[in-house]
């Protein structure tokens, strides 16, 4: 039985059935195990919201990413059969439940640390050279393995890579796959066909040239975006953020 508060739904806009039992006015239960209160917000995008919340049983802490179905397609459900194809990975947080209603659409996986971008912000947007490098190979090591299960991201950015928590505060992991595809066939391994004047994906300022020309992205684009970001990391910016 899935219980939600009244406040939940009032923040969506949306009318209540009959038949769902409230839990109180700030949480909800995902999954007959998870618990949301809704004011432990810990993001937004464009794509939905993130709240931290907390297994009911264990006390564990969450995440779970909220998507409203007025959208017309789902980047939750792609996101999370790619993290589904990507379980076990290092630097790949896990996933607990997906759940889809009339109204939202909902992830809970393991709750992370502060992003690289976060962490650019509390160093004065400056890391040195050494700290550059060690970020360089441990975040080429999470695409080569994204890569070798025949996907790419897409929108390859500082706010992507987050540290863990606790024993693995010291692992990068990589998120934010609901713009991620495959980019080839995973059993035939036959390359997703080249094509021009596509409609640009991801974020811009880290966005690869052939990207910004229309091209379609493949494995060569998350990599270039991850050398845009290393520059970032040394200069604090790039030309073309002024």
């Amino acid at each position: 039985m899935l219980i939600y508060s009244k406040s939940f739904y009032n923040n969506y806009a949306i009318k209540p059935m009959n038949n769902y039992i409230y839990f109180n006015e700030n949480e909800m239960l995902l999954g007959n195990q998870y618990l949301l209160n809704y004011y432990n917000l810990l993001g937004k995008g464009a794509f939905g919201q993130v709240y931290e919340g907390k297994n009911a049983f264990t006390g564990e802490k969450v995440a779970i990413k909220i998507e409203s179905k007025n959208k017309k397609d789902s980047f939750l459900y792609n996101e999370y059969c790619l993290y589904k194809n990507l379980q076990g990975g290092i630097g790949i947080p896990k996933i607990y439940h997906y759940e889809s209603n009339a109204y939202f659409n909902s992830l809970v996986m393991e709750k992370l640390g502060p992003s690289l971008e976060d962490l650019f912000k509390l160093c004065n947007k400056k890391f040195s050279i050494e700290t550059t490098i060690k970020l360089g190979i441990n975040i080429l090591s999470r695409l080569e393995f994204i890569h070798d299960r025949n996907i790419i991201h897409r929108d390859i950015k500082p706010d992507c890579f987050l540290f863990g928590e606790n024993l693995k505060s010291s692992t990068i992991y990589l998120i934010d796959f609901g713009l991620a595809k495959f980019y080839r066939n995973p059993i035939s391994k036959n390359h997703i066909p080249y094509e021009k004047n596509q409609t640009l994906i991801g974020n811009i300022m880290y966005a690869s040239l052939n990207s910004l020309k229309g091209i379609t992205k493949s494995r060569r684009d998350d990599i270039e975006s991850l050398g845009y970001m290393l520059v970032y990391f040394l200069k604090g910016s790039l030309p073309w953020h002024r």
